[in-house]
């Protein structure tokens, strides 16, 4: 990751701390309360992908917030949220993020990897055994080397960075460049959302 720092725990959440961003609109006097989405997951996570999220990305999450329309994932319909969101953070499983749809999708450079023949799956017995084999991969702390080279998972951070910073509208939709570590030594730690401070302290000092 690009963007890193020193790491501040505040909750459940984990607040990372860097560089100053861009300047914001003016600060907003009024005590207004406002509603939002802190944890969400596209087909970029581990776990969304093999329950049937094999489509959305964090275009569509954001779209979605913003009160757009996006086609279900699993069940091909469209759907539009009844009412917009203020802010939205995109909080894809920082392990293996994106790996397993890129494994899976014939014009991606990652699904020529000799490791993707382990991730291809069609039937669900295939995806299961997939998953299970991801997972005990982190749980016993053994990474695939293949899927975490930073040329590789670099890749797909700096994407999500880029897909919040074009959806932020100072002022109308604040987004947050974000992820769900989570790290699970034999299964026996919460997972932690983490937020870039850089970002979260530029947009939320002056609520949009």
């Amino acid at each position: 990751m690009n963007r890193s720092g020193r790491i501040a725990s505040l909750g459940s959440a984990a607040i990372a701390f860097v560089s100053p961003a861009r300047a914001q609109s003016a600060a907003n006097p009024e005590r207004i309360a406002y509603f939002g989405q802190t944890h969400q997951h596209t087909s970029r996570s581990l776990d969304a992908y093999i329950i049937g999220n094999t489509l959305a990305g964090p275009d569509d999450a954001y779209k979605y917030s913003m009160g757009e329309p996006i086609k279900h994932p699993a069940a091909n319909y469209m759907m539009k949220i009844t009412r917009p969101l203020d802010f939205q953070g995109v909080t894809d499983h920082s392990e293996y993020a994106g790996m397993l749809r890129l494994a899976n999708d014939p014009t991606s450079p990652i699904s020529k990897l000799p490791i993707a023949a382990k991730l291809k799956a069609k039937t669900p017995e295939e995806v299961n055994k997939v998953f299970q084999f991801l997972a005990r991969s982190i749980a016993k702390q053994q990474r695939l080397k293949e899927l975490t080279d930073p040329k590789v998972a670099g890749s797909v951070w700096s994407q999500n960075n880029a897909i919040a910073d074009k959806y932020y509208k100072p002022g109308k939709f604040t987004t947050f460049c974000s992820y769900e570590w989570t790290s699970m030594p034999n299964n026996q730690n919460m997972h932690r959302n983490v937020f870039l401070w850089d970002v979260l302290r530029q947009r939320l000092r002056r609520p949009s």
